[in-house]
């Protein structure tokens, strides 16, 4: 399959309709979204989102403080103190997507650790030492929770097979480590509910982890036209084009959807666009 035909102008216009949507809140990190339909996955943390349950989550005045408490202080770098808060979520709530999420903010303080690394300090850097060994403790915890993220979504789908929220979330926490046979498996399911957002979405991905850039793409095109828009597929439109080798017009589509998501994901794409211009 040849790489699809990208027309970058059309592409940000379209981009801007996405964004006008109306901003809704994701129940699970806490992010602002944009989406016309009731059905959405998260610019932030990717988990699926249903309008009738963020009125819930809205109305709990428990959850919402949590949330913000830990967006609060991921906000001023205290990572510790911010998986310690959204714990009291994953304790309280059995809906897969917050221990997935959970699982992400681990991978959040892994990173921070790796950051703090320097070479340039005096001594025998012993700190230097300590951000590894809390890396890895961080990491490795991560992919516990992402493994416990799919157990909990396999046993909910045993009793609740139409909903397709639940494969989906199984479907990213199997991406994240490194499954892709469950993740599969995963897409199959979802194709047998009726969820055509949510199945191109994973479709995207799966193809993306392949690196079938073309049909990756070609999915995320899909995702920019009404009814079934997503305003995530621009940015896996950049990704594609960078992994091709296009980088003015990677540059150029990331540039337009900055103006609407700012995430860890959008600064480290920017990063690698920035790098490939230097080759």
């Amino acid at each position: 399959m040849a790489f699809p035909v990208i027309y970058p102008k059309h592409l940000q216009e379209q981009m801007k309709i996405a964004g006008s949507a109306k901003a809704i809140m994701c129940g699970y990190c806490g992010n602002e979204n944009y989406s016309d339909s009731d059905l959405w996955v998260c610019s932030h943390c990717e988990n699926p989102n249903q309008a009738s349950l963020i009125t819930i989550s809205l109305n709990d005045p428990v959850l919402m403080g949590a949330i913000a408490s830990t967006n609060k202080l991921l906000q001023q770098n205290y990572v510790r103190g911010a998986l310690a808060e959204y714990e009291k979520v994953t304790k309280n709530y059995a809906d897969p997507g917050f221990i997935y999420y959970y699982a992400l903010l681990h991978i959040q303080a892994s990173n921070y650790e790796v950051s703090q690394i320097r070479y340039d300090r005096k001594g025998f850097m012993e700190e230097n030492a300590t951000h590894r060994s809390a890396a890895s403790d961080f990491a490795s915890k991560a992919r516990r929770l992402l493994f416990k993220t799919a157990v909990v979504c396999q046993k909910n789908m045993a009793e609740d097979q139409k909903n397709p929220l639940l494969p989906f979330v199984l479907f990213m926490a199997s991406v994240k480590l490194g499954n892709l046979r469950t993740a599969k498996r995963a897409v199959e399911q979802l194709s047998q509910l009726e969820s055509p957002l949510l199945l191109k979405y994973a479709d995207m991905l799966y193809n993306m982890e392949l690196g079938k850039y073309d049909i990756a793409a070609s999915r995320a095109l899909e995702m920019t036209k009404k009814g079934f828009m997503s305003i995530n597929a621009f940015y896996y439109i950049s990704l594609a084009l960078l992994k091709v080798g296009r980088i003015d017009m990677a540059q150029t589509l990331l540039g337009a959807y900055g103006k609407y998501v700012q995430n860890n994901s959008v600064n480290a794409l920017a990063g690698a666009i920035a790098a490939e211009e230097k080759v």
